[in-house]
Formats: structure tokens, C-alpha cells, sequence
């Protein structure tokens, strides 16, 4: 009796122990996920401002507006580069409704605008101009062609890995094949760059290689090659479709034949049409230097994530990026992207140091030279922490 007492009693105390460590353990996870969530909501917050941002630099054709509707001038600007990362940007972690329906509205205005062969001698259909936005009366605005840009392949790639995004997101068939022939178009201009050592040129007009151009073009075509399987009907879409696979499969080793240095460990800036390369003329100057160090990570191009590290390392020891003192001195641009960057190596204490540098620059006022680009790569950023 006396044993069976025993037993009973220890079943008792050890149920009692399980239940106060339970409820312990519960307590301390509630605890942790509040401290998560909490941590999570200056990124939150920042992400939502920027969104917010961009969303308010679309106007009723579609199209983004570079700096933002600045009624106090005639005339801003439209340039689809920027454009396309502000707009994956918004499609970033969980675009809400209201993101998916600006995206797919810039992305008409951007096929709409695509380049007939006549329009463009140089490099041909598919590719797009930057524009002038002219304000008339009554709200009235006007659409006039800039008949330049700054690169065929950059341009294209980023258009093409949003389309991609978005269709990731959406599985929108029907709207992917109501415009067809405009992917296939621009699919077909980037693989028109496609030059010496197997990668793509800037535009024919300079012929110039560069190692970050290469990145957004690369993602591009690693993007949307899957799409165009399906999508492809006629014998030059199949055709096209198939080239695209190839570079897709490729790509990251074309990229590093085409750019990475055995001699010096790092990447190439470019190489021009006789195939030098170009010189790091001041290894510690913001761009092109040090954002060519970069940009293969942030673009998912590098040979392996032990490269990527090291770069990100070599740009820590040559600059504080995350001071933000070359804004408005070396530099108009903020560079977000070294910051996303710094979220892709889990550098919390950088990336914090950056964010809150940039919302003070914010605080001052949007508009030039602070651009859609630029809330692109914070939402990316943010996500990304998130």
C-alpha cells in the first residue's frame, strides 16, 4: 500500500513539474515571439512608408514617375529602369491587392511603349525610351518620347524578372498571354545584346560590357525562361523561348568566365568591344567600384555564397557605406542597395545604422535626387530583415 501511495505521489509531482514547465516554456515563447514581432515593425513601417511612396509616383496612364509628382514643374521624368526596381520592390515579401494592380498597370504602360524597329536604328524592337512627362491643363498630361535611354539589356532584364515576379504571384494566364507578343518583343531585344564572350552589351551604340548590367540581365532571363515555355506559340516565340532556356541554364557560369578575376578575387567592372577591361581607377569610390562587388549577390548571380560574403566584406573594409556620407558629396544617389546587401549577409547592425540614416533624408523631403530606385531597394531591404 505504502509503494502504491509512493507511486502515486510521484506521478503526482512529476505531472505537476511537466505542467510549471510547460507553462514556463509557453511563457518564454510568448515572450520571444513578442520580442520577434516587435522587432519586425521599424522594417514594417519603413517598407509601408516607401510602398506608399512609390504607389503615389503612378499616374493615370500607368506610368512611374521617377522623383514624384512635382506640381511646381511642367515637366518630370519617366525612367522604366528605376521604374522596374521600385516596382519589385512592391512586389517584394506579401504585396497586398493594391501592389499587384499597380504593377500590372505599369507593366501595359510599359508594353504599350515598347520600341518598333523604326523607332530604335540602334538596337532595335522591344527596347523602350525614357520619357518626359509634360503637365497640360485640367489635369492633363502629356507622354513625350526622350528617344534615348542608358541601356538596352538593364532594361530589359529588370522588366522582364517583374513580369515574372508577378506572375509568380498571381498565376494571371490569361493577362501573360494577352501580351504575348510584347514579352516575346522585349525577351527578344535582350537576347539581341548578346555579344562577345556570351554576355550581354549595354546597347550596340557603345558596346560596352558591364558586370552589373549583366546581373539584372541574367535575372531577367533566369526569371522569365520558365514562362515562356508554356507561352510560346509561334516558330520565333519557340525559337526565343529556347535561347532563353540556354542562357537561363548558362548563366551563372558565363557570367563569372565573362567577369570574375582569378588574378585579383573579385569582380570585373566591364570589358569594351576590344575586350579590356575596364580599370578600378579608385578602388574605394562608391560606383562603379564598390557596387560592382555587390551587385552579384543582390542579383543571385555569384558562384558560390562564400564569394558573395567576401565581397560584401571587402566593401565593409573600404567604406562605411552605412554612414551615408557620400550622399550629396560623392554621390546623389543613397545606394539602398548596399544596405540590401547587408540584410543578405544578416548584418543587422549595419543595415539599422543605414535605414536610420536614410529615414532622416527622407524627413527632409522626397523629390530629386531621391528617386523610385531608392524605395525599391528599401522595401526589398526591409523584407528582407523582415
Amino acid at each position: 500500500m505504502g509503494k502504491r501511495l509512493w507511486i502515486i505521489g510521484m506521478i503526482i509531482l512529476l505531472t505537476g513539474i511537466c505542467v510549471v514547465c510547460g507553462w514556463q516554456y509557453q511563457k518564454y515563447v510568448n515572450v520571444h515571439n513578442s520580442k520577434i514581432e516587435k522587432s519586425k515593425l521599424p522594417y514594417q513601417e519603413m517598407a509601408k512608408s516607401e510602398r506608399e511612396w512609390v504607389r503615389d509616383c503612378q499616374i493615370s496612364s500607368g506610368a512611374i514617375l521617377t522623383y514624384g509628382k512635382d506640381q511646381t514643374v511642367k515637366q518630370v521624368n519617366v525612367n522604366p529602369y528605376f521604374a522596374n526596381i521600385a516596382v519589385d520592390g512592391l512586389l517584394s515579401g506579401k504585396p497586398d491587392q493594391s501592389d499587384l494592380d499597380m504593377a500590372r498597370k505599369y507593366m501595359e504602360w510599359y508594353f504599350r511603349h515598347l520600341n518598333k524597329a523604326e523607332d530604335d536604328l540602334v538596337n532595335g524592337a522591344g527596347t523602350i525610351f525614357d520619357y518626359n512627362i509634360v503637365y497640360k491643363g485640367k489635369g492633363l498630361v502629356e507622354e513625350i518620347s526622350k528617344k534615348t535611354y542608358d541601356s538596352a539589356d538593364a532594361y530589359a532584364g529588370t522588366f522582364l524578372k517583374i513580369v515574372a515576379r508577378y506572375m509568380d504571384l498571381t498565376n494571371d494566364q490569361e493577362w501573360l498571354a494577352s501580351w504575348r507578343n510584347g514579352l516575346f518583343l522585349v525577351s527578344d531585344s535582350l537576347l539581341n545584346c548578346v555579344g562577345q564572350k556570351n554576355v550581354f552589351a549595354n546597347q550596340w551604340k557603345d558596346e560596352i560590357y558591364y558586370s552589373m548590367d549583366n546581373c539584372e540581365a541574367f535575372a531577367g532571363v533566369r526569371s522569365i525562361s520558365p514562362w515562356l515555355d508554356d507561352l510560346a506559340k509561334t516558330k520565333s516565340q519557340i525559337e526565343t523561348a529556347k535561347n532563353m532556356a540556354h542562357y537561363k541554364d548558362k548563366s551563372i557560369t558565363l557570367f563569372h568566365q565573362a567577369f570574375w578575376s582569378n588574378e585579383n578575387q573579385s569582380y570585373e567592372i566591364g570589358f569594351d568591344q576590344t575586350q579590356n577591361y575596364i580599370s578600378f581607377s579608385d578602388p574605394d569610390r562608391i560606383y562603379p567600384e564598390l557596387v560592382c562587388l555587390i551587385f552579384p549577390q543582390v542579383w543571385e548571380m555569384n558562384l558560390s555564397q562564400k564569394i558573395g560574403r567576401e565581397m560584401y566584406q571587402t566593401v565593409c573594409e573600404r567604406r562605411d557605406w552605412e554612414t551615408l556620407s557620400y550622399y550629396g558629396n560623392e554621390s546623389d544617389s543613397t545606394w539602398p542597395v548596399f544596405a540590401y546587401a547587408g540584410a543578405c549577409n544578416n548584418d543587422k547592425r549595419l543595415v539599422d545604422r543605414y535605414l536610420k540614416e536614410y529615414g532622416t533624408i527622407v524627413e527632409a523631403g522626397r523629390g530629386y535626387p531621391l528617386h523610385v530606385d531608392d524605395s525599391g531597394w528599401i522595401i526589398q531591404t526591409c523584407e528582407k530583415m523582415i
